[in-house]
């Protein structure tokens, strides 16, 4: 028996073949189906996809063995890579290199192999697709065409799972760098919206009461265009979790309202709400889903109403369809829309303002501003809910941008009456003290004046390790933790805290 030499680029071709990480992987259908076909094409009981390492021939796919390696020195396989084209030894025993092979003599007792590199686009063989017999065979020309190709095929294979590996992997460190980034971004930027809210709380005379609400709008404005980008990377990473909650869809628009009416007031615009959901006796307008989503398409719609209207009315409203299904009759279609007088859109313009950085064209994007982001993410948002969002415009006229959303209500249960003292009691927080756990001295501030404002008492750590510290000295009412801090970050902090052992005062 002789053993086949190594190649001359052995180390390349080793590191090629980790590149596609593909040794010891689960069977695929794939390329099964590639080695059942060399098998039923050239006739023989045995067709391998062999993979060469350095020390043995591993089957990424095999037919009609059940072996699912041998050893690299006694491998047709190691002879096969060191050729260009299709190496095929038809008789075993005549052969000096392969008479005495234990593979020969023994199980599966090999008499006739043929196999084509699987050469790599870098030039470099991996292993082959080969087909065995136990009885001297020759393929034909078209047999060994047809070997070559499925050869060919099975490269093409590795190289799609490759660069889809490679694509994953550039889209989770997109998606880490995005997150990062955008914690970076809006840490500072909570901070300055955070101070300038204390700053609005104090005296001020009327030209710095401007100013300082300025300044917290245009921070709101950056920060909507931070969380967009945070969004985004979510979505495409598959990472975005939707919430199944109770919350009040009333408390919802009224939030939404308040929100934008100084928007509406200083252009003079009226902002109307039509909430027609009195008929379905939900208890305080109670459902179930995800009011931190729904509440972010509502913000997207309505600030892009308002952008695109100089005068008239944009209108906020909601109606309820219930859905005909054998459920209990819990269950509606709500319809949102957000309808406005504003400058209208052309069927051509239409076509665009949902695909991502979209906008109805560039001199919209001068004129008005804005990433063409939001209504991208507002009809993914929708979509990944179960819903669907739609658009009736006409130039100059004005659009309506309406969505729909499947949502249970909440069964009539009895209101929880408190009493005055509860009210009261409820009502002030001079009780409690908050442990507040962040490395940012922005956001320490901000936090100490709103908490003080509540009059909480305050106490501070800059990392879990110190608060932990803190939390077996004293107990406290109530911790809020950041999640990314030196030394250690809040996420370990917390499970810390959670463990009983961890936590053992004196």
């Amino acid at each position: 028996m002789i053993s086949a030499s190594l190649p001359k680029t052995e180390e390349e071709r080793l590191k090629e073949l980790y590149s596609y990480d593909i040794l010891d992987t689960e069977d695929e259908k794939e390329f099964d189906d590639l080695t059942q076909l060399a098998s039923d094409i050239c006739g023989t009981p045995i067709a391998l996809i062999s993979l060469i390492d350095p020390d043995r021939q591993w089957f990424k796919s095999k037919v009609g063995i059940d072996a699912v390696e041998t050893s690299r020195d006694i491998a047709f396989c190691a002879h096969a890579i060191l050729q260009e084209d299709i190496f095929e030894v038809e008789d075993t025993l005549d052969d000096s290199r392969f008479s005495d092979n234990p593979l020969v003599t023994d199980g599966p007792k090999i008499r006739s192999y043929a196999g084509t590199p699987l050469i790599t686009p870098n030039g470099y063989a991996l292993g082959t697709l080969c087909t065995i017999s136990d009885k001297p065979k020759k393929l034909s020309s078209q047999q060994r065409r047809a070997l070559e190709v499925l050869g060919n095929e099975v490269v093409s294979r590795l190289e799609l799972k490759k660069k889809i590996k490679e694509l994953k992997k550039a889209s989770d460190f997109k998606s880490m760098f995005l997150s990062n980034v955008s914690h970076e971004i809006r840490t500072p930027m909570n901070g300055v919206i955070g101070l300038t809210d204390l700053l609005l709380d104090s005296q001020l005379n009327f030209e710095q009461k401007n100013y300082a609400t300025s300044i917290k709008r245009s921070g709101e404005s950056l920060l909507r265009i931070i969380n967009d980008v945070l969004d985004l990377s979510k979505i495409e990473s598959g990472k975005l979790e939707i919430e199944c909650i109770e919350f009040n869809l009333k408390e919802v628009f009224d939030d939404v309202m308040n929100c934008f009416n100084h928007l509406a007031d200083d252009k003079k615009i009226i902002l109307h709400c039509d909430f027609q959901l009195a008929d379905i006796n939900a208890r305080d307008s109670l459902f179930i889903g995800d009011p931190y989503r729904l509440r972010q398409i509502l913000n997207n719609l309505i600030s892009n109403a308002i952008k695109f209207t100089s005068k008239g009315t944009v209108t906020l409203s909601a109606k309820a369809i219930p859905l005909n299904s054998a459920t209990d009759g819990n269950d509606f279609d709500i319809r949102f829309s957000v309808k406005d007088s504003g400058i209208g859109l052309a069927e051509e313009q239409r076509k665009y303002l949902f695909t991502r950085f979209g906008q109805a064209e560039i001199s919209t994007s001068r004129k008005y501003g804005g990433t063409g982001l939001g209504l991208s993410i507002s009809k993914e948002l929708v979509e990944i809910m179960g819903g669907e969002i739609g658009l009736e415009s006409e130039e100059g006229k004005g659009s309506e941008f309406w969505f729909t959303l499947k949502l249970r209500k909440v069964i009539d249960k009895p209101k929880a009456i408190m009493k005055e003292q509860e009210v009261k009691e409820y009502n002030t927080y001079s009780h409690i003290t908050v442990l507040v756990v962040d490395d940012n001295r922005v956001n320490q501030i901000v936090a100490k004046g709103m908490l003080e404002k509540l009059k909480a008492r305050v106490e501070f750590a800059d990392n879990g390790a110190i608060a932990l510290g803190m939390l077996r000295d004293r107990e406290y009412d109530l911790v809020l933790m950041d999640c990314i801090m030196p030394v250690m970050d809040g996420f370990d902090a917390v499970r810390n805290i959670r463990n009983t052992e961890t936590i053992v005062r004196n």
